[in-house]
């Protein structure tokens, strides 16, 4: 069942990610294959290394973030619109203006999350800066997304 709310943008967005997320993948099987012995495996909020593991450790976030992706894309393609929690009620004139706006939010998520992933994935073990960093802008990146998409919609719910 093809959601009527979904159009090119949301596509492209979610190809944009996939293929991040597939480059973060791909970059963790070839250093798995490369690296000898333990590399750094977490980080304490000043940035050193506190754990070390097997470089298969490389494989955990871009496998993560892949299956959390292709669930948003299962909602966003798969879950009947009208079943999104919106916060608010839908305008019947306006409704699929509104949930359009809802779901380039979901879809905005993948690219979001795959440049995470890339980077991420291409500094473990060499920079714990970086990584810290990254997943602050990671978290600041998504908070601004829900944010501007949710007020977005909220506006575009109201009748003219």
């Amino acid at each position: 069942m093809r959601n009527p709310n979904i159009n090119k943008i949301h596509i492209i967005l979610e190809l944009l990610g996939y293929i991040m997320l597939m480059l973060s993948l791909a970059y963790a099987i070839v250093m798995i294959n490369t690296i000898e012995g333990e590399i750094p495996t977490h980080y304490n909020a000043y940035g050193e290394v506190d754990a070390y593991g097997s470089p298969t450790s490389l494989l955990i976030l871009p496998i993560t973030m892949l299956s959390t992706c292709l669930i948003i894309t299962a909602c966003l393609h798969f879950l009947p619109a009208r079943s999104w929690n919106t916060g608010f009620k839908l305008n019947p004139a306006r409704e699929n203006i509104v949930l359009t706006d809802f779901g380039y939010m979901m879809a905005s998520m993948v690219p979001e999350m795959g440049l995470f992933t890339m980077v991420v994935t291409y500094f473990f073990g060499k920079e714990g800066s970086i990584v810290m960093g990254a997943s602050f802008a990671l978290i600041a990146a998504m908070a601004v997304s829900v944010i501007v998409f949710f007020i977005k919609a909220y506006r575009d719910n109201k009748v003219d």
